[in-house]
């Protein structure tokens, strides 16, 4: 479950929902069609305008949603992708969509691969490996301490 407490200019549930979780517009759709959406303690299968001070509780079962996933690549080329990852999102997830599926769908890569992690809750740089080769030396380089990893 999600709860918002909205604050700001009215503005349209889905929009508020959109911009306040990591769910896709599609889901948020199909969450409202089910009525799994509360604003102030009601269920709603309407898009109807939230004003400051709602409560939004969203119900749902995170292995049937797909999770709406914001990141920015830093760098490409044909051996690695990185990646500037938000909070909030698993690098890898087994409940839902994690950064690795997102950008393997939005890239239409049927090969990529996580060479390390961060938290959850921690935004940062990801490195992703395009091919089994790079992979490889990836997790060289990370056991012999030729990368280093710094945490602000």
């Amino acid at each position: 479950m999600i709860v918002i407490n909205y604050v700001g200019e009215s503005k349209k549930l889905s929009k508020a929902v959109l911009d306040s979780s990591h769910l896709s517009y599609n889901n948020i759709q199909k969450l409202l069609r089910n009525k799994d959406i509360k604003v102030n303690g009601k269920r709603t299968n309407k898009d109807l305008l939230v004003c400051d001070g709602d409560k939004v509780e969203i119900y749902f079962d995170e292995k049937n949603i797909t999770l709406k996933v914001d990141y920015q690549i830093v760098y490409e080329d044909d051996n690695i992708l990185v990646v500037d990852k938000p909070a909030g999102v698993e690098v890898v997830s087994e409940k839902n969509d994690g950064l690795l599926d997102a950008i393997k769908r939005d890239k239409q890569l049927n090969e990529l691969f996580a060479v390390h992690r961060i938290d959850r809750n921690t935004m940062g740089i990801v490195v992703f490996a395009k091919t089994m080769a790079a992979k490889a030396e990836f997790e060289r380089a990370f056991k012999t301490h030729d990368v280093e990893k710094v945490y602000m």
